[in-house]
């Protein structure tokens, strides 16, 4: 699965004005499931946008290239057995970024001056999303997970198991080491007996474990997902101990993970996950119900969509319940009776809040009147 960070949602929405930008979303079918499907929604709805190109002036050479990108995805069968619930597209002048994401999407192309954002909201804050980390000598893994389910994330460079840091024990030396790959760069070897968790020497885990942290932060880097440790209670302290990554719970699952099916480690997992995001939701609710009337907080459209042009809004909130990627047209021309488009307002207000360092956070059983809140900065 392709990690989409709160930096890549914010870059989307700071590109606009320089060219002609499409948005692609695509309701996808996960592994084992017939796929042919999704296929054709993509081809149909790149034929919808790249009539609205024409239509609005652009030369069909420049709107095939434009798409180009798109238009190898649709005929890679290979790449079609390797999605997850949602893909999205987005084409501007700078060339493609494409994302297969664990949330649900619409099937919808939008064609104008912006990347549409909206339906990835919910990939932004409300604890909906984590990461779960499993830790043993066999087997490291890493996986996203959300209320449903949890899918592994392919791991560079990260060793995955004890060998790949650890060789095997030679006759002539207890613990001896030596680097991996040219120069003194590689990760240290250690040549000995021992397994981790009581057996393995103090030191042999924690360079274990410190190459698989180190590993780990380029994989996470601009991440901010809660992050659940599993793993025997020695294991889980080493790690603790050379861990950069700043958003790991105090709360872990303390056992065998590699006895564990995903589902069984999903079940495990996403309470901890749903008591923080029923925590987060009442503050933040409960924070926007103190300052409603002080003139730093509305849930009018009108003042959270000017408040947000002027940089004043620190934190949008969005109803999760709202259904509104489904009542646009398949392919929607922005700036076209945007001011009659919940969508779009909600896409304007979220782009330009983040536009100014402010949060967008999606709230369960919120209900707001028109499923949209603002709190102020002042």
């Amino acid at each position: 699965m392709d990690l989409i960070t709160r930096t890549d949602v914010s870059d989307l929405a700071h590109r606009e004005g320089a060219g002609t930008c499409v948005t692609v979303f695509v309701p996808t079918q996960r592994r084992g499931h017939d796929t042919s499907g999704d296929a054709l929604i993509l081809k149909n709805l790149l034929d919808d946008a790249e009539k609205a190109l024409h239509e609005a002036g652009m030369r069909r050479p420049d709107a095939e290239e434009l798409l180009r990108p798109a238009r190898d995805l649709q005929r890679d069968a290979m790449a079609w057995s390797h999605m997850s619930d949602g893909l999205a597209i987005f084409l501007g002048p700078d060339g493609a970024s494409i994302f297969r994401l664990p949330i649900e999407l619409p099937a919808l192309a939008t064609v104008g001056d912006r990347f549409v954002i909206a339906p990835l909201l919910r990939l932004l804050g409300g604890h909906e999303q984590y990461l779960l980390l499993t830790l043993s000598q066999d087997r490291i893994r890493l996986l996203e997970g959300n209320r449903l389910t949890v899918d592994e994330i392919e791991l560079d460079d990260v060793p995955t198991s004890l060998g790949d840091v650890i060789a095997p024990f030679e006759p002539r030396s207890d613990a001896l080491t030596r680097s991996l790959g040219r120069g003194q760069g590689g990760p240290a070897v250690f040549y000995g007996h021992g397994t981790i968790d009581g057996k393995l020497k103090g030191v042999q885990l924690t360079t274990f474990l410190r190459h698989v942290a180190d590993g780990l932060s380029q994989t996470l880097k601009g991440r901010d997902l809660p992050m659940i440790l599993a793993g025997l209670a020695p294991t889980v302290a080493a790690y603790r101990q050379v861990a950069s990554y700043p958003h790991i719970l105090t709360e872990h699952l303390e056992l065998n993970p590699d006895q564990l099916s995903d589902g069984e480690l999903h079940e495990l997992s996403w309470p901890i996950i749903s008591r923080l995001r029923n925590e987060a939701r009442e503050e933040r609710l409960g924070r926007l119900r103190a300052l409603l009337g002080t003139g730093r907080a509305s849930t009018n459209p009108a003042v959270i969509e000017q408040a947000a042009t002027e940089g004043r809004i620190a934190e949008v909130l969005v109803a999760d319940e709202l259904d509104w990627p489904r009542t646009v047209p398949r392919v929607l021309r922005l700036g076209e009776g945007a001011d009659e488009n919940r969508f779009e307002f909600i896409d304007r207000a979220a782009r330009a809040t983040l536009a100014t360092q402010g949060d967008v956070t999606v709230v369960a059983d919120a209900g707001l009147p028109d499923g949209v809140a603002a709190i102020m900065r002042y």
